[in-house]
This record gives structure tokens, C-alpha cells and sequence, in this order.
């Protein structure tokens, strides 16, 4: 409540409420599904979709498109800092309900937001706003998000988080390539070291 920012989270975009059920809306075709449990912990991105006809989509879920910031809002989920931007989509696409789903108005980088809100300050505000008996069935509302103070932020400062988080992006890719590769050959060197070479 102290935080001297002017503008709250409902400044910077829309927070969903509908949700619909793929199981009923159209059951033929092959819809794609973001779930929060194939998150990992403090994940970059969405690295995985599913792809399932609407018939085997039971439950109620928040339609999403390209750049929506899905924010986890169940407590472990919450620390776990499982949020993410929904990537392009290529058919008709789904989150999970576990998830809170912000979408930008005209002139806010959801790059930069979302970044903003991975921070370890913000992940701490979300978690004490939520609600429950335990800590293992906290929730956050919806209406406790929309009004959590927010920075106002130039178009300039939000492109420069956004670059500098393509960068960090693109140095981790390489990284994680160059690791894969390393270890490739360390598996090969070992490999001929114990079976001789074939």
C-alpha cells in the first residue's frame, strides 16, 4: 500500500473474466492448451503446447492470443514465478484457469510488464494479497491484481526492458546450446573411453 507508484495494474491492461469451455464451444476441432503444471519453476517462456480436440478440454478455461501475460495465481505457483506470455498461436488457444490473464492496452510492452511482475518485489505483493485457509490453497483475486500500485513508464524505458530481455534471451539460448553441445561430446569422449572406439 506504500509503494509511490500513481497508476495500479488495471491501468496497464485488462484483467480477463470470461472464460469458456472447449468441451462445448467446439468439440471437433484441435485446440491448443497452456497448462501451468508443464510450466517449469521461473520459466522464460512457453515452451510447450498442447494440442488436443476441444472434446478432451474439460473444465472451464480463459481464451488467450499472442502477448497475453498469464500470471500464476494459486500460492506455490505464485513463488514458483509461473508467469509467462502466451506466444502466437496458430489455432484457437486456452490457459488454465490457474492462471490470471492480462491484456495490455495501447501503449504498454507486455515484454516490459511482465518483466516488471516476475521481479521479486511483485511476486511478494501477489502472494500477500492472496487469499486462503493454507498456504497450499492461497488465491489470488483478480480485483486484489487490479490494484496493486504499477509504475507508469515511458515508451522509451519499456523498450529498453524489452530489448534487454531479448537480449538476456537470445545470451541464455546460446548458452544452453553451447552446454548441449559440450555435453554431447563429453557423453562421445566417455563413451569411447569405456567401449573403445567403434
Amino acid at each position: 500500500t506504500h509503494l509511490p507508484f500513481e497508476g495500479a495494474v488495471k491501468d496497464v491492461g485488462n484483467i480477463l473474466e470470461a472464460r469458456g469451455s472447449p468441451e462445448k464451444d467446439d468439440a471437433e476441432v484441435e485446440w491448443d492448451w497452456i497448462r501451468i503444471d508443464d510450466l517449469s519453476n521461473q520459466p522464460w517462456q512457453v515452451d510447450m503446447l498442447r494440442t488436443e480436440p476441444g472434446a478432451n478440454i474439460k473444465g472451464t478455461f480463459f481464451e488467450v492470443q499472442e502477448n497475453d501475460i498469464l500470471v500464476a495465481r494459486l500460492g506455490p505457483t505464485i513463488l514458483n514465478a509461473k508467469f509467462v506470455l502466451c506466444p502466437p498461436v496458430k489455432r484457437r488457444t486456452v490457459a488454465s484457469s490457474e492462471f490470471l490473464v492480462i491484456r495490455c492496452h495501447e501503449g504498454w510492452n507486455p515484454t516490459a510488464v511482465l518483466w516488471v511482475l516476475r521481479t521479486a518485489l511483485y511476486r511478494d505483493i501477489m502472494y500477500k494479497r492472496s487469499r486462503g485457509a493454507t498456504p497450499s490453497r492461497f488465491r489470488l483475486d483478480r480485483r486484489d491484481l487490479a490494484t496493486i500500485p504499477f509504475p507508469k513508464m515511458s515508451g522509451a524505458v519499456q523498450e529498453r526492458i524489452a530489448t534487454e530481455v531479448r537480449h538476456c534471451r537470445e545470451t541464455a539460448r546460446r548458452l544452453r546450446a553451447e552446454a548441449e553441445a559440450g555435453w554431447q561430446q563429453a557423453k562421445r569422449w566417455f563413451e569411447e573411453q569405456l567401449l573403445g572406439k567403434t
